[in-house]
């Protein structure tokens, strides 16, 4: 989501093509799909949708370290959490090559961010602005309140419904007021291969989540089920 962001406001477009192998190697660094996909040339709407990590690597070297950055700032990240309890936030720290800012622009290299965070980064691309976590519906408002581009929102909630109807996502599919959301797939650890904790983060309606399974596996196949539960659960309005 970010990463796409950062694309589509410096120069690119859903339709942007890029190529999509099954790994790519930078600078001495392989980087691999995780699930071995090799769809050969697609858009960057398709990219999205399937979550060709080895597209996204060799976009995100479209972009400056400082476009990069300014993305994930505008979507809250290395801003201090404020709820008034013990918290954690979003850190994008600074890359330090271009292999660096590859990880980076998968989630991977140094991105740490916690899932109240990420809920807030689904919350943004559903309103058209990221808004300071809060607690208390009296302390929004002294939250800080980032708009979004309006036409790269746009763009966003266009591609995470199709993650969902037709891409990585479509066992979080509900019937009734439709889920919108990016699936993830986290390395962590020193394992060969590594461990991979599932990610699925996403709105319906007036209602932003995130979801993670540390450990869990793949995003799509194990958080994205858990999400639709959830829904499920809640009214959808």
């Amino acid at each position: 989501v970010i990463t796409s962001y950062g694309l589509l406001t410096n120069g690119f477009t859903l339709t942007t093509t890029v190529t999509c192998p099954p790994q790519t190697v930078l600078d001495g660094k392989t980087f691999k799909n995780i699930e071995g996909e090799a769809t050969g040339t697609i858009d960057l709407q398709q990219a999205f949708v399937e979550s060709c990590n080895t597209a996204f690597v060799q976009m995100a070297q479209k972009l400056t370290p400082a476009q990069l950055t300014k993305a994930a700032e505008t979507f809250g990240f290395n801003t201090r959490e404020a709820l008034g309890v013990p918290s954690s936030g979003g850190s994008f720290p600074a890359m330090k090559d271009i292999v660096d800012q590859a990880g980076a622009s998968i989630g991977q290299a140094e991105v740490v961010v916690s899932p109240l965070h990420m809920a807030s980064v689904a919350a943004a691309v559903a309103s058209g602005a990221w808004h300071q976590p809060t607690l208390l519906a009296s302390d929004q408002a002294t939250a800080t309140v980032t708009p979004l581009d309006q036409d790269a929102a746009a763009s966003l909630r266009t591609i995470m419904g199709l993650v969902v109807t037709s891409g990585t996502a479509t066992a979080a599919q509900l019937p009734g007021t439709p889920v919108s959301g990016k699936t993830g797939t986290a390395e962590f650890g020193t394992g060969n291969p590594p461990q991979t904790h599932a990610w699925f983060i996403g709105f319906r309606g007036q209602l932003a989540f995130a979801v993670i399974v540390e450990g869990g596996g793949v995003g799509g196949l194990v958080a994205a089920p858990l999400a639709a539960k959830f829904l499920s659960m809640v009214p959808a309005g």
